[in-house]
């Protein structure tokens, strides 16, 4: 699908003309990874972890310069602070709160729950201190570009935590549990994408989280198809995990 979606359309004013690179023609012992299994205020679970080593390793035994060290702003104070500087800030007026709610549980029964988590979380805040942060979304853009100079590519854990029950992951989401790719969702340009790594010890599916540098998104595919062979890729859930509860 990637070749039909890229390039230039002249009915799509978000398109530009790039050419798209061939990931088949991606040579995996010329890159250079950074890895991270944790940040520094945030430590995921012992098998998340040690998923997010053993692809580093995998990188590592196929020819890949492997190096694990923390990209910008993984050491936030208060990483849930910095997103909804982003994320929620704009709805922070009751008129925009309300304007959202009205979108319905028709057309998605989990937004409702978010749309009032998030006013929760606002309520109280400060409102300059939130402010000052998503000013400095472009310093963060450059700091991570700059990041990515010295990277082909970055491995991180994509949750703090295993798999949730469906609708059960709200709790922990608004503390720190979406940290890692809510943090590089705020970079915009950065091409990521997600791959089963590992089992954790109840069954569970563990992904790792893979971004490259701008516009990379053949590292990203050539990567993950790499992760995706040696380590075993999409299984089935056993049937614990996927019998539904009355």
């Amino acid at each position: 699908m990637l070749p039909i979606i890229c390039g230039l359309d002249p009915r799509d004013p978000f398109t530009f003309p790039m050419d798209l690179r061939d990931h088949r023609r991606v040579q995996i012992d010329k890159l250079k990874v950074a890895y991270c299994t944790d940040a520094l205020t945030i430590k995921p679970s012992d098998d998340i972890q040690a998923s997010i080593q053993q692809a580093a390793d995998v990188m590592r035994m196929n020819g890949a310069n492997v190096t694990k060290v923390y990209p910008p702003n993984f050491d936030a104070e208060d990483p849930l602070k910095l997103e909804a500087s982003f994320t929620l800030l704009g709805s922070s007026t009751e008129d925009q709160l309300q304007e959202l709610r009205e979108i319905g549980e028709e057309d998605d029964p989990l937004r409702p729950e978010a749309i009032r988590r998030g006013a929760e979380w606002l309520k109280g805040k400060d409102m300059e201190e939130l402010k000052a942060n998503a000013e400095r979304l472009p310093k963060m853009r450059l700091e991570m570009n700059r990041f990515m100079e010295d990277y082909d590519v970055l491995l991180s854990p994509v949750c703090a935590d295993l798999a949730y029950k469906h609708g059960k992951s709200w709790d922990r989401i608004f503390q720190t549990g979406g940290f890692f790719t809510n943090l590089f969702n705020l970079y915009g340009n950065l091409p990521t994408g997600t791959v089963r790594c590992g089992t954790s010890a109840d069954g569970l599916p563990i992904g790792v989280h893979v971004l490259a540098a701008s516009y990379r998104d053949d590292i990203v595919l050539a990567v993950m198809q790499l992760l995706e062979e040696k380590l075993g890729g999409w299984k089935p859930p056993s049937e614990q995990n996927w019998v539904a509860e009355n």
